[in-house]
């Protein structure tokens, strides 16, 4: 009911559908002055807000990643060539999202042009493969001693650098070494957190600055909520149709204990919508249930209540 839940945003007055307001405003990056809408519509359309930018792309960039996104803009503005920057997390966390934030970051403030460019490598591509991983190094080496500026600047993400072998990992260190010298070329890294890994521990000890991204269970409830929303948001525009959720369901999404993270959240939240899609292709709504969810889950909680949240 209304009385009860005063943080709230009613979705629909006369069924009493409701969002976390302050859940709402983190994804919107907004103060929400209105507790009533008659649509998603209306929701979105309340203010004419500035868009979202770089940073502001990520829930959680004021609370429990603003550290981590400090890290990242101290990175991207060192002069005169930024600093390569190691971006630690759990599997699933958002560490290639982040990297490509500070991407866009570095040209919303003037620090890249529109030249430049953004390139991701997977190092676990190279796990069996030194010589390889050798030869893609030195073609960087190369480029990075272009004297004539031809080429264009490039911002180069290298993913999963767990999966390296020591002799490729050590080429790679060699490689951001260049990074103050080099023209045009900056480095953002990505590694898992396992403590037994020498690689992760080696460049942790080498590159200047570290930023680590916390887990989905150490997030707090409300950006838990903001993700789980902003997860079903999406689904609901990619599918075209209005998403119901069981409030239970909701709350075994915002509890869980995802092993892969925001990954895995995703994956979930993909999997419901597919199952509420079998049999209701035509539907204008579709209504997600708690025994749609991963058995994982289900047996956190064995009854659902009937009231549903509506996105």
């Amino acid at each position: 009911a209304p009385g009860r839940l005063p943080r709230n945003i009613l979705l629909h007055s006369e069924c009493g559908f409701a969002f976390d307001k302050k859940s709402l405003e983190r994804i919107l990056c907004r103060k929400i002055e209105l507790n009533v809408f008659q649509s998603l519509e209306e929701l979105f359309g309340d203010a004419d807000a500035a868009p979202r930018r770089d940073f502001q792309l990520a829930i959680g960039h004021e609370v429990s990643l603003r550290a981590a996104i400090d890290q990242c803009k101290a990175a991207i503005e060192y002069p005169s060539k930024g600093l390569p920057l190691l971006l630690v997390g759990e599997h699933g966390v958002g560490k290639r999202f982040l990297g490509k934030l500070a991407y866009e970051y570095g040209r919303n403030v003037g620090i890249f042009d529109g030249a430049s460019n953004y390139v991701e490598v997977n190092c676990a591509q190279y796990r069996d493969d030194a010589a390889g991983f050798a030869h893609r190094c030195n073609e960087l080496r190369v480029q990075a001693s272009d004297s004539d500026g031809r080429l264009p600047e490039q911002i180069i993400l290298f993913k999963s650098i767990e999966t390296l072998s020591a002799s490729s990992a050590s080429a790679l260190l060699e490689l951001a070494e260049l990074q103050q010298t080099a023209r045009g070329m900056r480095f953002i890294f990505t590694a898992g957190t396992s403590n037994s890994s020498h690689v992760v521990r080696e460049f942790m000890l080498r590159i200047p600055i570290c930023a680590t991204i916390p887990p989905y269970r150490e997030r707090s409830l409300g950006e838990r909520e903001a993700l789980v929303i902003e997860s079903l948001l999406r689904e609901s525009e990619k599918l075209g149709v209005d998403i119901a959720i069981g409030r239970l369901a909701f709350k075994s999404l915002v509890d869980a204990q995802f092993k892969n993270n925001i990954s895995d959240l995703c994956r979930c939240v993909v999997n419901a919508c597919a199952a509420a899609l079998r049999g209701h292709r035509d539907a204008e709504r579709l209504e997600i249930h708690l025994f749609q969810l991963p058995a994982t889950l289900i047996n956190a909680h064995t009854i659902e209540g009937g009231d549903k949240i509506h996105l």
